[in-house]
């Protein structure tokens, strides 16, 4: 039972992994249908476009949610 708690003390630790990198401007291509032009710059390029579209809007999503409670 001892050896059993401490295996369980004792994860494997991951190193940290940059999964993606992008840079957008949510001033162009403002229309929907457009999004892709918001798109500057996306690392790695070999991803879909509608993932790389799904991870500015996510990104987006969290600015304008967080200006929500921006003090003034």
């Amino acid at each position: 039972m001892a050896t059993a708690a401490a295996g369980a003390g004792q994860e494997k630790q991951l190193a940290p992994t940059l999964l993606s990198f992008f840079i957008y401007n949510p001033k162009l291509g403002p229309k929907e249908g457009e999004e892709e032009k918001k798109i500057l710059f996306y690392h790695p390029n070999e991803v879909e476009k509608n993932e790389k579209i799904r991870n500015v809007g996510l990104c987006e999503a969290i600015v304008q949610f967080t200006r929500l409670y921006e003090i003034p």
